[in-house]
């Protein structure tokens, strides 16, 4: 088999050992001999595997394509499937893993770069689906992984499917008073919304941060960012310098961070995400998909190899800009799915053989 070798190779590049230019072409090359339909895909679009190419001329496998495909090298059985929380249309994309070693690796390598985690030792509050309720989600599997990397004591999980746990929020609470820690509320940004509208939340231990994870995928109304932020800055005492934002999605490895606690220039006007050396975030053109200026809005594209098995170049249909190097999300694309994303689900589909 090739891919154990392969991945090693790709946690080289997240751990600094190894280029990532050199790993992506061994990446590519491997995807298009091992993932169903993928070399098709890729041929169709006039992109060549075994010739010169860079992250941005490699063509982009649609997020919708993980709801109808199976988008993975067939070299062994899988230890995981994550799927989407299927709140937007009724089928579920699925990314099924052969591995999850670059995964971890990538998340917590990424996570640690943006967030001081080593430093503090903050006890994490998970207000994020516990396994129980959520087993196939990689945010949960995510957050997991965290609690098992930072030392003792572990708040209990203070989100299941009867919502937001107002006593698992206060036994987490006193766990970190008590050992006099800071907490790392790490949160879905429906469920912070949910924990101040109830009156949950209270103030939290000196030092504590504030990490959400994003978008509301239909689940109730939109929320303003910069209103909700105030608010936990008046319930919690959490500075907004001192509140982060994750952004990842079912069909990535890897997760962008915001810079609040790396970069001494930010401020909360300029809440723009950044990518691990290891992924390449790009902006396209609806239409074209060629690639946006700066500060243009587009769709969201990222290249990660982290993916190392399954597909390394994924079209999303969030919307967003780039400026100095960062992401700027602006929402979800409404509607159709963005030029050529049919197509593509039906080649992805077709079983190895057809033409």
């Amino acid at each position: 088999m090739e891919w154990p070798a392969l991945e090693q190779r790709v946690i080289g590049v997240i751990t600094g050992g190894e280029s990532f230019e050199t790993v992506l072409g061994a990446v590519v090359r491997y995807q298009a001999r091992h993932v169903p339909g993928l070399a098709r895909f890729w041929a169709r679009r006039g992109f060549d595997p075994d010739g010169p190419f860079d992250a941005a001329s490699i063509p982009a496998v649609p997020t919708e394509t993980f709801r109808r495909a199976r988008l993975v090298s067939g070299e062994s059985e899988p230890v995981a499937v994550f799927r989407t929380s299927g709140t937007t249309s009724g089928r579920r994309g699925e990314h099924v893993r052969l591995s999850l070693a670059a995964y971890d690796a990538s998340a917590w390598r990424h996570a640690c770069r943006m967030l001081p985690l080593r430093e503090e030792r903050p006890v994490i509050l998970p207000l994020v689906f516990d396994p129980g309720a959520a087993g196939d989600s990689s945010l949960t599997h995510m957050v997991t992984r965290f609690r098992e990397r930072l030392a003792p004591p572990r708040a209990p999980w203070a989100l299941g499917p009867e919502g937001v746990r107002p006593e698992a929020l206060r036994e987490g609470l006193g766990l970190a008073r008590r050992c006099g820690r800071p907490v790392l509320l790490l949160a879905t940004t429906f469920a912070l919304a949910d924990a101040l509208e109830s009156g949950f939340l209270e103030r939290l231990p000196p030092g504590s941060r504030i990490v959400s994870t994003g978008g509301f995928k239909g689940r109730r109304r939109v929320v303003d960012a910069a209103v909700l932020r105030e608010a936990l800055v008046e319930v919690t005492g959490v500075s907004a310098v001192r509140q982060h934002v994750e952004y990842g999605m079912t069909e990535w490895s890897s997760q962008l961070w915001s810079s609040e606690a790396v970069d001494a220039s930010f401020t909360p006007q300029s809440r723009g995400l950044q990518a691990p050396g290891w992924a390449r975030v790009s902006v396209v053109d609806p239409e074209t998909l060629e690639p946006c200026g700066e500060g243009e809005e587009g769709l969201v594209r990222m290249v990660d190899l982290a993916n190392v098995e399954t597909v390394v170049a994924v079209q999303t249909s969030d919307r967003g800009y780039l400026r100095d190097g960062r992401l700027f999300l602006c929402g979800r694309r409404e509607g159709a799915m963005p030029r050529g994303c049919s197509l593509a689900v039906e080649e992805l589909e077709r079983p190895a053989g057809e033409s």
